[in-house]
């Protein structure tokens, strides 16, 4: 049902000129209907509207639109070369506005809820201008509040979003909260660009893609362009995961630093000269450069400087995923125990690369270790109180103990090496 009122006023004889205000009322609305007047390509929308426009005319056209809208059974799809993807909800309701503006269309979105299983996210103070100029379409928003729970998996399905964009936000899958955004966006073709994004953020975390890592519960905020911006991290509790580099994901405790990035049609360049993490495991300071193309695979150039570490946890960080499954198993049955200080790890080249058996690259890690534990052999008595050095480099391993002892035997000087942890095959000598 659909009830219109209206309040116009003008000359009779100049019905064109006439202005004034429409109001209506429509229930139980099928939205498929609805965009059936209006199609957009590879858009597709279920869900029963409830809705209440005001909308101010003159001279035949609109100029401000107002309303409420409530939706149940909420569907809104898209499909194209990116694939399919689809946003369903319970509930979806809120207020909205529209303005006509001499460079376009401003657009207001207040007291946006919306329900799912059982919850429900909100959006605060939700604007976007549209206008147009020299062939280019531009994009400007700005919200109090943005909780990407609930909004993370209708990104994938937006209208006019290119193959490339959409693709990833339907990997990365976004979740967390963003505040104080403002975001521009310019069109020119096919192509979308980023031409401003500031916001603070918390809880925020996405799924693995492609080149990027997961990542969850990290703070802070951002502020930036296409080309270049800056990270700034405050997190606490967060997560870390690069399925082709480690076994499992990785805990931080807190993380804080800057971290930049600089990116053209060909790469993205990110770097951090002092970010500081910390977990029960280890306390360290990275300063890197990851270099990821467009073609081929990424690169890296690390520096950690290891403040202090657990050293029967060191293979829980090495790039195990890129080690032989038989060097990694030794590593952790034979490292028991052991603390690490002001040692650094050093890895530079690409990563399809590592461990770099012909030069391609570099792979060091120094670790002074006190108080270790090496149970070198099964069946074997294993060394314990030792002081030494121990390092990685590519598949190598070497020890340089200092002190040590075997069962009540005190050791003087000893020396471990593994050639290659592909064969872990160790040859130790000391002075009992």
């Amino acid at each position: 049902r659909v009830d219109i009122q209206a309040e116009l006023y003008g000359h009779a004889s100049h019905l064109r000129e006439w202005q004034g205000r429409v109001y209506l009322k429509a229930g139980s609305v099928g939205l498929p209907a609805l965009l059936a007047q209006y199609p957009l390509e590879g858009v597709r929308a279920g869900g029963v509207a409830d809705m209440r426009l005001w909308a101010d005319v003159s001279s035949t056209r609109v100029n401000m639109l107002r309303g409420e809208v409530d939706v149940s059974d909420f569907l809104l799809a898209h499909s194209g070369t990116a694939g399919s993807h689809q946003f369903i909800a319970d509930s979806v309701q809120g207020q909205f506005g529209l303005q006509r503006t001499t460079a376009g269309w401003k657009f207001a979105l207040q007291q946006l809820a919306i329900s799912s299983g059982g919850r429900s996210w909100e959006t605060e103070h939700l604007a976007f201008a549209v206008g147009e100029a020299d062939g280019r379409t531009f994009l400007n928003g700005a919200a109090a509040l943005i909780n990407l729970d609930g909004l993370g998996g209708l990104l994938p399905v937006i209208p006019g979003l290119d193959t490339e964009i959409r693709t990833r936000f339907a990997q990365l899958q976004p979740r967390g909260v963003v505040r104080d955004l403002q975001v521009s966006l310019e069109r020119q073709g096919d192509i979308t660009r980023l031409r401003r994004l500031a916001a603070r953020f918390s809880s925020v975390s996405w799924e693995q893609s492609g080149a990027i890592p997961h990542f969850s519960g990290l703070d802070g905020d951002v502020s930036g362009t296409f080309e270049a911006g800056v990270l700034t991290l405050r997190s606490r509790n967060a997560m870390f995961g690069d399925t082709r580099l480690f076994r499992g994901v990785l805990p931080i405790d807190t993380a804080d630093g800057r971290i930049t990035w600089q990116q053209t049609d060909q790469r993205l360049e990110l770097a951090s000269e002092a970010l500081r993490i910390t977990n029960r495991d280890l306390a360290l300071t990275a300063n890197f450069a990851f270099d990821m193309p467009v073609q081929g695979a990424p690169a890296i150039n690390l520096m950690l400087d290891l403040e202090h570490a657990s050293l029967e946890r060191v293979s829980y960080y090495l790039p195990a995923r890129k080690m032989p499954a038989s060097g990694v198993a030794w590593l952790d049955r034979s490292l028991r125990a052991g603390v690490i200080r002001n040692g650094t790890v050093r890895v530079k080249g690409r990563l399809d690369q590592l461990p770099f058996d012909q030069g391609e690259g570099v792979l060091e890690v120094r670790l002074p270790v006190t108080q270790a534990r090496l149970e070198y052999h099964p069946g074997w008595t294993a060394v314990t109180d030792l002081e030494a050095q121990v390092n990685f480099t590519g598949r190598a391993m070497d020890i340089t103990g200092h002190t040590g002892a075997i069962r009540s035997a005190g050791i003087e000087q000893v020396t471990a090496r593994i050639k290659d942890l592909a064969k872990p095959e160790l040859q130790i000598l000391g002075d009992v």
